[in-house]
């Protein structure tokens, strides 16, 4: 298993970054002796993993090395049958790469669709207490509700939830900035993009 995580965590660093279409969910900024959790949860489809994209842009406009972005997603066929004992090892292929970061604060863990593992949060509880990377989750709605998960990670945790694109979402998505001053045509154009939007839905 550490095999195929170092290769995942190699792979990843060559991977190139889809940004999507900015959401504008962020968290707040908190101060380094601040140990939380921050979990993306949501339906299916509805933009969670590029929530983490995004936030991964974010740091490396700050200056942060790819190699200090470690992600994870437990949805991957090869991670099938992956135990909360197996994601110890997620730890030591991370640290056997990069010996290095061992005790810095600005590493980034992102584990996508975590819920997949069994009792993942005691291995998130784990990190929080003895550890000092910071750690973004994500998780679907039908499998985590915000309150289960405020309760196994004892509060630790700032929770967005990501829902599909409303309509000025969809919009901004196709390239259309409204002006202040609609025109007759501006409204046409304005209403066939609201019925495509009625029949294809924000996902």
């Amino acid at each position: 298993m550490k095999k195929l995580l170092k290769s995942l965590i190699i792979d990843f660093e060559r991977f190139s970054i889809p940004i999507g279409t900015f959401r504008g969910i962020k968290f707040p900024n908190l101060p380094k002796n601040v140990r939380k959790s921050f979990i993306y949860i949501g339906m299916r489809r509805s933009g969670k993993t590029y929530m983490m994209f995004q936030k991964m842009h974010e740091l490396l406009k700050q200056g942060i090395s790819r190699q200090k972005i470690l992600y994870i997603n437990f949805e991957d066929d090869r991670l099938q049958g992956m135990s909360l004992e197996n994601l110890k090892e997620i730890l030591e292929a991370y640290f056997e790469l990069y010996p290095e970061y061992i005790d810095r604060d600005d590493i980034y863990f992102f584990f996508d669709e975590i819920h997949e593992i069994s009792q993942w949060e005691k291995f998130i509880r784990r990190l929080l207490d003895t550890e000092k990377m910071q750690i973004y989750l994500s998780g679907s709605s039908s499998k985590l509700l915000s309150t289960e998960i405020a309760t196994s990670l004892r509060g630790r945790t700032l929770v967005r939830e990501v829902f599909s694109f409303n309509f000025k979402e969809y919009l901004n998505h196709q390239k259309i900035s409204l002006p202040k001053r609609i025109s007759s045509k501006d409204l046409a154009l304005i209403n066939y993009h609201l019925q495509q939007f009625f029949k294809r839905g924000g996902f």
